[in-house]
């Protein structure tokens, strides 16, 4: 894909999954998919879009972490674009203090009127239609002064001109996420110590060794697809290896 055609992907994605709604007492479908039910889901929506036409987005889940990520990385604009992820000031999840986040649409009425168009989930559908609609994926007409930020996404896909040691063979790389602990020297750490050095900028580790360098820019990409709590503990289990795997050009296996 393009990048142009990664941000239409994207907003024909979430398209689709307009006038979807919750079922009441039951958590999203989102958040299921991303195995934290009871937690809020605007975000979670964006992560599961992204994920469906294969964007490798940080996670959404924690939109505050989401917003920190785009800040530091010079990706937040004043004057939106359509595809870019707008977080507002204001709440409408279950988490406090979690800004509320959509996908932006439309921008053909901002310069003049500061009005924007955009998919949101965890939303209402705008009109007052009882609570039946207000818990699910709606357009929404939304103004710039209810607006944090927008940050714009880089639609084009990961991928790895060179390794530090030149070898980048997925067949000779392998990693068993089960035996890796803090401390650990062992062939296992090297393939997710070159996967983070591309991902996460890992510098200045001990080769081989999940030492305590390792271990934070690991707990960092946790954070970064959408781990929370406890689960960010700075060591890989299956899922989040093959998910690092994936964001760095499929750099390597993993055996069980």
């Amino acid at each position: 894909m393009t990048k142009r055609t990664n941000r239409e992907a994207f907003l024909k994605e979430a398209a689709a999954h307009c006038g979807y709604q919750v079922r009441m007492n039951n958590p999203s479908v989102y958040s299921l998919k991303l195995g934290y039910p009871n937690k809020s889901w605007s975000g979670a929506f964006i992560d599961v879009v992204a994920r469906t036409v294969g964007l490798n987005l940080p996670s959404h889940l924690n939109t505050a972490s989401a917003l920190s990520y785009y800040f530091q990385r010079g990706q937040t604009h004043v004057r939106p674009k359509p595809g870019d992820i707008v977080f507002f000031n204001f709440s409408q999840d279950s988490d406090q203090g979690m800004p509320h986040c959509g996908i932006v649409t439309d921008v053909n009425h901002f310069a003049k009127h500061g009005m924007f168009q955009c998919i949101e989930g965890q939303t209402s559908n705008g009109t007052p239609k009882g609570s039946s609609a207000n818990d699910g994926v709606y357009r929404r007409n939304r103004y710039v002064y209810e607006v944090l930020a927008f940050a714009r996404p880089n639609f084009k896909r990961m991928f790895i001109e060179s390794l530090d040691d030149g070898s980048s063979d997925p067949a000779k790389l392998l990693t068993k996420p089960s035996v890796i602990k803090h401390g650990l020297q062992h062939a296992y750490v090297i393939p997710i110590q070159l996967a983070l050095s591309v991902v996460v900028g890992l510098r200045g580790a001990k080769r081989g060794e999940w030492d305590h360098k390792t271990a934070a820019a690991f707990a960092n990409f946790q954070r970064r697809i959408g781990y929370l709590g406890d689960d960010v503990n700075g060591l890989p289990d299956i899922h989040s290896a093959r998910r690092l795997s994936t964001e760095a050009g499929n750099l390597f296996k993993v055996i069980d």
